[in-house]
């Protein structure tokens, strides 16, 4: 019973780190878009907010609350497989590290 809990583990793992990329995408998307405006503000040329809570006041004004969604389809797409391919390597490395045995995850041709 347990290789057989093992041999479901790096699936596990792979939609576990993806889903928890996506939603760690999802809750921050937001304040990720009004941390770039404000990067780009003012290059070669006068700023164009004078704070953080005038960028979201302006940006809502002009653009609507979809403002905060917009690319975060893309983005949430590439967050899957990183954070899938993240979270699963980084728990077998440490897994391997800890002497864990790691017999039943190799795929044997």
């Amino acid at each position: 019973i347990a290789s057989k809990m093992v041999s479901y583990m790096i699936p596990k793992l792979l939609f576990s780190g993806g889903m928890a990329g996506i939603a760690s995408w999802i809750v921050t998307y937001p304040a990720d878009v009004i941390k770039s405006r404000l990067q780009a503000d003012g290059v070669g040329r006068v700023n164009q907010y004078s704070s953080i809570a005038d960028c979201v006041r302006q940006s809502v004004r002009k653009e609507g609350y979809m403002v905060f969604t917009r690319g975060l389809t893309s983005t949430v797409l590439r967050a899957f497989p990183v954070n899938a391919a993240t979270f699963a390597t980084v728990t077998l490395v440490l897994m391997y590290a800890r002497g864990e045995d790691l017999s039943p995850l190799i795929v044997k041709f």
